[in-house]
């Protein structure tokens, strides 16, 4: 969304400001002026006293020398030799965030000002994001920061909140808010505004309670005391009355623009190491710095565990070459630690030159801001060359690490399967089955086949969650099933009309709840970007959320409700689905009581009673104590789907029977359920109780039920 750091485009502007720009061959000590580009060692005069330039750069509103001495150094004598080049007017500097102006303030809109000696900090690249993603076409959260009091940011809530993460620390004193054009029972009335470091604890700075906007684009300015930088704002408002919160424009100021800024500190000469006798070992990790020969590229100083340095100023086309000692011949599982700011980007493997794999880097909100991507490569022992070569632009590398083995290499020969059966019936009730990476081949056979009936598992399924990503304590995540066989399973949903999800789960060597509490409450961001990004880097419908607890109380409700709000936003504006799975009681979490918090934003939940729910059971293994909760909670009841043990022949009483037919049937009997339901089954290496045409015929009647 923003321009990137790279010192190369400073080359190019350079270039095409001299194009443009027709300018005296000698200057004397010139005022200075924004948009304008100035070598280091130029001396410019700014209200009577000269600066002379530290660090070239182009000028931009608010960076006056008085007030970014990290650019200027106050006296030194006038040069006639070094001129400067203002750049047009018309040009944007690449360094800029570009907004469009979607429409002309009203003529009673007041002119923008900005306050003396303060930079809006929301014009030095950042991301903007919102509570709430209900917003009519038009009045989305990025009109909130669009320097045009004509757009504004519309919810349909009283009380919301708004965010603004930037891409440096910035101590911010003061911020502006512009009444929108109408409503004016929908301006806010009372608010905090709260500073954090890490987007999850915040400080209030300022409070304000019983505001008046009097008139219609009405800009208020707001000043307090600080002395602390932080990344991220918000501004936790409650509107004057009625339901519609909205306001115009959200400005922050800043007087330190250049404090810990995007932009690092480069190497001057960045050094290839010393080569490793015999190249870096193989599984083992490998510093990116260490190469031993580049193209392009250049190094920092990394705030990423560990310390040290990471190759930055990366360009499509760049790389970084390694000499390498592989002790096996087989798969390995190569991650990569990187971090993107705005962009999302690409890297490929070559070993002696053969591409092994490209993968896809996503937005991490900072280029210090780190996560971990992977994936599965065939390599054959000995000494061997390893390049790491940049499909686009915009991204840095710290590390990688190559671990012997990977989980499903083998590529399997689907089974041929024959044309299915259009799915019939137009209700929304969901046949969800979960595949798992550790019995996947005999998952996708069940699936594959045939029970002698009309209906099947190709025609009957309506959505498949595929268990295929460990959740990070950082918010990164791990795939743990080979490229061959997230295509085998992406392909039959995609010839089958299936919709296909890709579930996130909290275990490692078990259900770890404060793994995932430490992605989606303390790097929330980014764990929300990554889930984004894979949706879209591996073209699922969806994301289904597999995080489990088993702690008392509820731990964490608060922070889950606001993850579980923001990604079901960011998805549902790309055309994607949320859904979360859940127990069906109250002493695990999430869990039946937190239901409510999401209604209106989930798609759908899975209630993983599976055994424990039966058509005949009593309190909450009922399947009508299901329906009530949901329908109370504000859901349809085709929103919730009812867990069922694939591997289990026999289960419950006091209904049907006991077999899973018995039990399909139940959910389409009033006396067990009013309304029908969805069903989950965990998983598709069901036994063969499920393996009958009965079953997938009543399936099939579930789904088609109105």
């Amino acid at each position: 969304m923003f321009a990137g750091k790279k010192s190369k485009t400073f080359k190019w502007l350079l270039i095409t400001a001299l194009l443009l720009v027709v300018f005296p061959a000698m200057l004397n000590a010139a005022e200075w002026a924004a948009y304008t580009y100035y070598e280091k060692g130029v001396v410019v005069t700014y209200q009577g006293t000269s600066y002379t330039c530290r660090m070239s750069h182009t000028s931009l509103p608010g960076w006056e020398p008085p007030n970014v001495l990290a650019l200027w150094l106050p006296g030194g004598t006038v040069s006639t030799s070094t001129p400067a080049v203002t750049i047009p007017a018309t040009a944007t500097p690449t360094n800029t965030p570009t907004f469009t102006n979607t429409g002309t303030p009203p003529a009673n809109s007041p002119t923008p000002t900005t306050p003396a000696n303060l930079t809006d900090i929301t014009n030095q690249g950042g991301t903007i994001t919102a509570q709430y993603y209900d917003s009519p076409s038009g009045e989305e959260i990025d009109k909130l920061i669009d320097n045009s009091s004509s757009t504004k940011y519309l919810t349909f809530h009283a009380s919301g909140w708004v965010q603004f993460q930037a891409n440096a620390s910035y101590m911010v004193t003061q911020y502006t808010i512009t009444s929108a054009n109408d409503a004016a029972e929908r301006d806010p009335y009372t608010w905090t505004f709260q500073g954090s470091t890490n987007g999850s604890t915040w400080v209030t700075l300022d409070s304000r309670s019983g505001e008046d906007f009097a008139n219609r684009f009405q800009k208020n300015t707001y000043s307090f005391a600080n002395t602390s930088s932080y990344n991220y704002y918000r501004l936790n408002m409650t509107n004057n009355s009625g339901t519609i919160l909205q306001l115009a424009e959200w400005e922050i100021f800043s007087t330190n623009v250049m404090q810990n800024t995007a932009t690092p500190t480069r190497s001057s000469t960045p050094t290839p190491t010393t080569p490793v006798a015999n190249g870096f070992p193989v599984p083992g990790k490998i510093e990116a710095e260490d190469y031993d020969a580049m193209s392009g590229i250049q190094t920092e100083a990394t705030t990423d565990t560990g310390g040290g340095s990471n190759v930055g100023w990366i360009e499509a086309g760049d790389w970084m070459e390694y000499n390498v000692n592989v002790s096996y011949t087989g798969n390995y599982t190569a991650e990569y630690r990187v971090a993107s700011l705005s962009t999302v980007a690409s890297m490929s493997l070559l070993f002696d030159g053969v591409n092994k794999g490209t993968v896809s880097i996503p937005v991490t909100g900072g280029w210090q801001t780190w996560t971990t991507v992977s994936h599965v490569v065939s390599l054959n022992s000995g000494n061997h060359t390893i390049r790491l070569s940049a499909g686009t632009s915009g991204f840095n590398v710290n590390w990688m690490n190559f671990t012997y083995g990977a989980v499903n290499t083998s590529t399997p020969t689907p089974t041929s399967a024959p044309t299915p059966t259009p799915n019939s019936g137009t209700s929304n009730y969901e046949i969800l089955i979960w595949i798992a990476a550790y019995n996947l081949n005999t998952c996708m056979t069940n699936l594959e086949s045939s029970y002698g009936g009309a209906w099947n598992p190709r025609n009957t399924l309506s959505m498949i969650g595929g268990q295929f990503f460990l959740v990070n304590t950082d918010g990164s995540l791990s795939m743990n099933i080979s490229s061959s066989d997230m295509t085998r399973v992406k392909n039959y949903c995609s010839a089958n009309g299936i919709k296909f999800f890709l579930t996130i789960f909290n275990y490692d060597t078990s259900w770890n709840w404060s793994r995932a509490v430490s992605a989606f409450a303390n790097n929330r961001t980014a764990h929300v970007n990554n889930l984004v990004n894979i949706a879209q880097q591996y073209g699922a419908d969806g994301i289904d959320i597999d995080y489990e607890g088993n702690l008392a109380g509820d731990p964490n409700r608060a922070e889950f409700n606001t993850f579980i709000r923001e990604l079901a936003g960011r998805l549902h504006s790309i055309g994607k689905e949320l859904s979360v799975d859940t127990f069906p009681y109250i002493w695990n979490q999430p869990n039946v009581n937190w239901w409510a918090d999401w209604a209106g934003y989930v798609d759908q939940i899975n209630s993983m009673g599976y055994g424990e729910l039966y058509g005949g059971g009593t309190s909450y293994s009922a399947y009508n104590y299901q329906l009530t909760t949901v329908t109370s909670a504000g859901y349809r009841n085709d929103q919730v789907a009812l867990g069922m043990p694939g591997w289990l022949a026999s289960w419950g009483s006091g209904g049907l029977g006991t077999s899973p037919l018995a039990h399909i049937q139940e959910v389409l009997d009033t006396r067990y359920a009013s309304r029908p339901m969805s069903i989950c089954i965990w998983d598709a290496a069901y036994v063969s109780a499920w393996a009958n045409a009965q079953v997938w015929e009543a399936l099939h009647n579930v789904r088609v039920a109105n």
